[in-house]
C-alpha cells in the first residue's frame, strides 16, 4: 500500500454498524459507523447504509430500514437496471444517480455482459471511468447526504460493491477514514454477497445456470482495485477531498460532510 497514506494498525474496528446491518431481502448491508479516522476518532453509526439492490425488499426488510432511519435512497444503477428492476417503495426519498450504464438489456445481452466481466481488467476500467467522468454526479450524491438531516441515507447499486464501492471509498477518504479501513470495507463485499447473490441475479435476469468460473467475476472485490482508485485520485488531485472540491463541492460543504459523520 505504498502509494496510499499510511494508516495505524491492521486490526478491524471492533464496533459500529460497519460490521453489518440485518435487512431481510437485501444483501451486503452495512453502515460505515466505527471506521477509524486519521485523527484517532471513528465515524458515527446511523448516517450511511450501503447495500446491494433493493428489488427483493420485503415487509421485514422495510421495517428494518425504517428502524435504521433511512430517509433517502441513492440508486447508483444504470437507467435500464433501475427501470427493469425498480427498488421497492417504502416511503424514502429516491435519488437516481447512475454512475455506470452496463451494456445489458435482456437475458442474452446480460449473459454476454457476465461473460465479458470475467476478463480482467474490466472492473478497474469501470472504476476509472467513474472517477474520471462522474465527478459532478459524485458531488451531487455527497450533497444529498448533507441534505438528509432527518435520518440516514442508503446508497446502493446491484451488488453494492463496484459503483457503491467507488462512491463510498471516495466519501470515506474525503472524511479522513484511514486507508486500511477504506480498503477493508470495500473488500468485504465478496464474502458478504456469497454464492446466493449469483443465484439471485441469474434468476432475476432470466439467465440459465452459469459456469463456476464466472461467479468469481460477479463477486470479486480485490483490495488492489480500490487501492488503485485512491492512489490515482491522490496522484491527480491530491486526495479525495480535493477531487470533490475540484468537481464543485465547496469547502463549507466539505466541512459539513465531515461533521455529519463525526
Amino acid at each position: 500500500m505504498s502509494a496510499l497514506e499510511a494508516s495505524p494498525g491492521t486490526t478491524a474496528p471492533p464496533t459500529g454498524d460497519h460490521l453489518g446491518v440485518d435487512v431481510p431481502g437485501v444483501r451486503n448491508a452495512r453502515g460505515v459507523g466505527g471506521l477509524r479516522t486519521t485523527d484517532g476518532s471513528v465515524l458515527r453509526d446511523g448516517v450511511l447504509l450501503r447495500t446491494a439492490g433493493l428489488h427483493a425488499l420485503d415487509e421485514p426488510g422495510i421495517a428494518a430500514l425504517r428502524a435504521y432511519g433511512v430517509r433517502t435512497v441513492i440508486d447508483l444503477r444504470g437507467r435500464t437496471e433501475a427501470t427493469q428492476f425498480p427498488d421497492a417503495d417504502f416511503g424514502a426519498r429516491l435519488m437516481h444517480l447512475p454512475l455506470h450504464e452496463p451494456d445489458a438489456e435482456g437475458a442474452d445481452r446480460a449473459e454476454r455482459s457476465l461473460r465479458g466481466a470475467v476478463a480482467h481488467p474490466g472492473l478497474p476500467e469501470v472504476y476509472r471511468e467513474i472517477w474520471q467522468t462522474r465527478g459532478e454526479d459524485l458531488v451531487a450524491g455527497m450533497r444529498e447526504i448533507l441534505a438528509t438531516d432527518d435520518g440516514a441515507v442508503l446508497v446502493h447499486c446491484t451488488a453494492g460493491k463496484d459503483r457503491t464501492g467507488v462512491f463510498v471509498a471516495l466519501l470515506l477518504a474525503a472524511v479522513d477514514v484511514v486507508d486500511d479501513d477504506i480498503v477493508r470495507t470495500y473488500a468485504e463485499s465478496a464474502e458478504r454477497l456469497g454464492r446466493g447473490f449469483v443465484d439471485d441475479i441469474t434468476a432475476l435476469m432470466g439467465i440459465p445456470a452459469i459456469p463456476d468460473e464466472w461467479t468469481g467475476a460477479m463477486l470479486e472485490s480485490p483490495a488492489p482495485y480500490i487501492e488503485e482508485v485512491l492512489a490515482d485520485v491522490r496522484r491527480e488531485f491530491g486526495g479525495a477531498a480535493e477531487y470533490l472540491v475540484a468537481h464543485g463541492l465547496t469547502q463549507d460543504e466539505l466541512t459539513a460532510l465531515r461533521a455529519r459523520f463525526a
